[in-house]
């Protein structure tokens, strides 16, 4: 027999395998025979180097994130770190804007000066019963509070100094059922007859597809194509990055047909300004109306509705990825919930009278055949009331 491997040990005429567990020693009875005993001692080498390799992976892992840990940090330090590292990355300058502002205006007066670790629900319900005092709106709060849930989520999975964000999703308030962001048929027609040129035409657009602003600005004359199923446009730069296809009526294709006037690939809507506000404000002022240029998807959405248009091809259409974003959008107005209104009463009526008119002529029915089949002083006739006649 050769020399035993490390780790084997004969003891008169048993082998164990040797390891250390917590720091001791601990052998294992491998048996008697040899060939055996050598197998089984390559598979246990191999499974005590696999856990010892494993457990110095956590031990570096632990140490690792013990040496990132920081020293406790005040809210204001904090705040600090997450717009400095965050939020320049994450967002644009008006974002960047919006949360330095909300910060310094709302959360730094009421918790700027606490450590971050000792940080309670408590203290995140006075802030939100202040905010509320100063007379902001339910989303402004919401905005406020979100943006102070987003710095502390921050904290715990980034610089990990506290162990789990004492603000959850819960605790910011719900958005309020607001009205329909549609237009009404009087405004549209006030805005229809003070527009001119391409203005007219981009709201009719707009109108008749649910187009936004920026997906009209970058339409050009090769997304308008014709195939089997009708004329449509081909969307390429959409909010969602993804390709789409906007179906136009007949009427409409030909009067976008008849607006070109130049060859090649152009813009359709070249001379519109860069933002919609210009076109907003002008009308605004020559109508009266308030609306802004993203309230003719609103009613674009609620029309289809009205007319009948399942919710899915709505959802294609506005190039949603949600059904439930595509309910937000297509809310019907309310004169047309008081004529769906009307008509069910109507129908409903109608067929209680049915009813009523079947249930009293069943009665006389029967009355008629009990004095049809006996003596008449037996089965006295009745009338319609079910009242015997003389």
């Amino acid at each position: 027999m050769s020399k035993l491997p490390t780790n084997l040990i004969k003891r008169r005429d048993t082998f164990y395998f040797r390891m250390q567990v917590n720091g001791q020693d601990k052998w294992i009875s491998l048996g008697s025979e040899y060939r055996r005993a050598l197998n089984a001692h390559r598979q246990l080498v191999n499974q005590y180097r696999s856990s010892r390799q494993q457990t110095q992976v956590e031990y570096r892992l632990e140490h690792s994130l013990q040496s990132n840990r920081i020293e406790p940090l005040l809210v204001d330090e904090l705040a600090e770190r997450w717009l400095r590292e965050y939020v320049a990355a994450r967002r644009d300058g008006k974002g960047q804007k919006l949360a330095l502002q909300r910060y310094k205006d709302y959360i730094a007066p009421v918790v700027g000066k606490r450590k971050v670790k000792d940080l309670a629900p408590a203290d995140l319900r006075r802030a939100q019963l202040k905010l509320s005092s100063q007379g902001l709106s339910v989303n402004s709060v919401r905005h406020i509070l979100a943006d102070f849930r987003c710095m502390l989520i921050y904290a715990e999975r980034e610089l990990r100094c506290i162990e789990r964000a004492p603000l959850p999703a819960r605790f910011l308030p719900k958005k309020p059922d607001e009205a329909p962001k549609r237009l009404t048929d009087a405004e549209v027609s006030k805005l229809l007859t003070a527009a001119k040129g391409d203005d007219s035409l981009a709201i009719r657009l707009a109108l008749q597809t649910g187009l936004r602003w920026g997906e009209l600005k970058a339409l050009r004359w090769r997304h308008l194509q014709d195939s089997s199923l009708g004329p449509h446009l081909v969307l390429e730069k959409t909010k969602s990055k993804r390709v789409r296809r906007v179906y136009l009526s007949d009427e409409l294709a030909d009067e976008l047909k008849s607006f070109r006037s130049e060859t090649g690939d152009r813009l359709v809507f070249g001379n519109l300004p860069f933002s919609a506000r210009p076109i907003v404000v002008r009308l605004s002022r020559a109508t009266g109306v308030k609306w802004r240029f993203h309230q003719l998807r609103h009613t674009f959405a609620s029309r289809w509705l009205e007319a009948g248009g399942s919710k899915e091809a709505l959802r294609q259409t506005l190039g949603h990825s949600t059904i439930q974003l595509t309910e937000l959008y297509g809310r019907v107005s309310e004169d047309y919930i008081a004529g769906e209104s009307r008509t069910v009463a109507k129908a409903v009526a109608k067929a209680v009278a049915g009813s009523k008119t079947k249930a009293e002529t069943d009665k006389q029915n029967r009355l008629e055949a009990l004095d049809a089949q006996g003596d008449s002083k037996q089965y006295p006739r009745a009338d319609s009331n079910g009242r015997p006649t003389v």
